[in-house]
């Protein structure tokens, strides 16, 4: 049997630079519908108003 994944060229990459980049990723995405969700309600756009448009 092989080495596993994490022993792996590919494996190492993905766990020390992919994998962080994406959490990074991931987490400017939440904080973006944050803002903007934070903007619609500032605005007083409620959810069955955006549904309607």
């Amino acid at each position: 049997m092989g080495p596993e994944f994490y022993q792996t060229g590919m494996g190492r990459k993905f766990f020390d630079s992919d994998l962080p980049r994406l959490i990074k990723a991931i987490d400017r995405l939440a904080e973006a519908i944050e803002n903007s969700n934070a903007l619609y309600e500032d605005e007083g756009v409620t959810t069955a108003r955006l549904k309607k448009a």
